[in-house]
């Protein structure tokens, strides 16, 4: 038996399949992940994602903490030095480098065809351009046609309505903002305003 994190985590996992008579197929099909990525870290050749990790677990019908911790203890850790710098590459690491990509990438706001003649106005900086969207909460209470004292109507900033969400469905007419929110949701995010 491999003493090694990510051989106690495949060895954890081989166990968990076999107490609950599961085939590797079977434990495949149930949790929805594909044979490479069983077969990786049933054996223990490749450090699984978190998300696999999870579905794993899911399917076999066990606490993913401790499986978790095991991944965690396997991931190889870069030397991080000050403001993000990963020492062992000499530069920044990956993360202050994908958040300065996206704020670069999507900071600007395009509108197409705005001025075809000069295809550099075509458009903005998104925070100069970015304009919140409201959202008007209307209780339920009003379209069942409830009777009584009309509750107020909500309205919040986007912002401060998706605030603490795991999943929103976003919704809307074309034209209506929904692709901007979210491009400014990604530059508010990597940019640490938010």
């Amino acid at each position: 038996m491999d003493g090694s994190p990510l051989g106690q985590l495949a060895t954890l996992l081989r166990m968990l399949r076999v107490q609950r008579g599961l085939s590797v197929e079977g434990l495949r099909l149930r949790s929805g992940l594909g044979r490479t990525t069983v077969s990786q870290a049933l054996n223990g050749t490749r450090v699984p994602s978190e998300a696999t990790v999870v579905a794993l677990a899911r399917a076999l019908k066990t606490d993913f903490g401790p499986l978790l911790a095991l991944r965690r203890q396997a991931c190889p850790k870069p030397v991080v030095g000050p403001q993000g710098a990963d020492v062992a590459r000499g530069g920044p690491s990956f993360e202050e480098r994908y958040r300065r990509f996206v704020a670069e990438v999507h900071g600007r706001l395009t509108v197409v065809g705005l001025d075809l003649s000069r295809p550099d106005r075509s458009g903005w900086p998104l925070d100069a351009a970015y304009l919140s969207l409201e959202l008007a909460h209307v209780p339920e209470r009003l379209w069942a046609g409830g009777e009584g004292p009309e509750p107020a109507v909500m309205v919040r900033r986007a912002e401060q309505a998706l605030a603490g969400r795991r999943r929103v469905l976003l919704k809307g007419l074309a034209g209506s903002g929904k692709t901007t929110l979210l491009q400014w949701l990604a530059v508010a995010a990597a940019s640490g305003t938010l």
